[in-house]
């Protein structure tokens, strides 16, 4: 992810006009605007991902709170938007981690998405947006004690990693070096919790820092709409594993 520095960056989150394609019907709501709105809340865009060449495809933005303090674990919204028709304005869940600087993003069965249409768009509707999303932090947090108190037998830890690898490449078999992917990269991450387990996945299957059994490097995750249904998805698997 890139930080939000210009129009070359992320071309679509300065978008002036929708794609052409689009319906005469269709309600054209800038993600500078969104922006805009979401400072008045005290949200403010940290990083930022999609297309460096489309202008109009789906992207994302995190915000983090005014004044963010870098804890360890601190709360982001995450913003989805697109031009072209395809895609409601979406608000997500996120969790920033210091050590990595790691983007989580929240499964919905912690804290459901909250979707507003382009043809609803009002200041009012970001407003009730910030509401829910503050209602909930509560309840994400406390998804992230539950796994911080859930602990892996080796058994238990391998099957989740064969599992995250399924989610990675849409359930395909892929021969990966499990050992070596469930290899901590920092200290902060040895530990047999689940929420240690699900953040080495995460930053490895994301960023592809993953070798296959022949010593291969495997690509990482760039699409949004990608990046978005594994975070999720790895999220979801996770908390079966700490309701167990």
């Amino acid at each position: 992810m890139s930080t939000i520095t210009s129009v070359q960056e992320i071309p679509a989150v300065f978008a002036e006009a929708p794609d052409t394609r689009v319906s005469s019907k269709y309600t054209f709501i800038p993600t500078t605007r969104i922006i805009d709105d979401l400072k008045v809340f005290g949200w403010y865009p940290r990083v930022m991902s999609g297309s460096k060449t489309n202008p109009t495809s789906k992207h994302m933005i995190r915000f983090a709170r005014d004044g963010f303090v870098a804890a360890e674990i601190t709360p982001e919204i995450v913003l989805l938007n697109s031009h072209n028709g395809l895609c409601s304005l979406n608000l997500k869940a996120g969790l920033y981690r210091l050590v990595c600087s790691n983007g989580l993003i929240v499964a919905t069965s912690v804290f459901d998405d909250i979707r507003i249409k382009h043809i609803h768009y009002s200041l009012s509707e970001v407003s009730r947006a910030v509401e829910r999303f503050a209602s909930g932090i509560e309840g994400v947090m406390a998804s992230v004690e539950q796994m911080q108190r859930s602990f892996l037998s080796p058994e238990a830890k391998h099957t989740f990693a064969e599992e995250a690898v399924k989610l990675r490449w849409d359930h395909a078999t892929v021969p990966i070096d499990l050992t070596r992917l469930l290899q901590p990269r920092r200290a902060e991450d040895d530990g047999v919790s689940v929420w240690n387990v699900m953040n080495i996945l995460q930053e490895k299957l994301l960023n592809g820092h993953v070798f296959d059994i022949h010593g291969r490097r495997m690509r990482g995750l760039t699409q949004v709409e990608s990046v978005v249904r594994f975070n999720q998805e790895l999220y979801s698997l996770a908390m079966t594993y700490a309701r167990n």
